[in-house]
């Protein structure tokens, strides 16, 4: 969901938006108007006062990637699907087993 659906779905003032969000009014017009993209800090703050209705994904997709939707939900859950894991390397000067 956008800023602005949110905004529209509640028939919020731009004032109660921006305290519902804990900014300024005109930062919340610039918002909603796309003059200013969302910091990655705001975005996570923005995803937790909407409890979840906006998400981080929504608001930075460049940052966090798009939205997980059923079918990534739907491919962890299946038995034999396959688990990319990051490879860890010991800190320097630790011995290896």
């Amino acid at each position: 969901m956008t800023l602005k659906d949110y905004y529209r779905k509640y028939g919020y003032s731009s004032e109660r938006l921006a305290r519902k969000l804990g900014i300024s009014q005109s930062f919340a017009w610039r918002l909603l108007a796309k003059e200013r993209k969302v910091s990655a800090g705001m975005a996570v703050k923005i995803e937790k006062r909407t409890k979840g209705e906006i998400t981080r994904h929504d608001l930075r997709p460049d940052f966090f990637g798009r939205r997980p939707g059923p079918a990534a939900a739907n491919d962890a859950a299946q038995p034999n699907a396959t688990v990319s894991l990051p490879v860890s390397t010991p800190p320097v000067g630790a011995e290896a087993n």
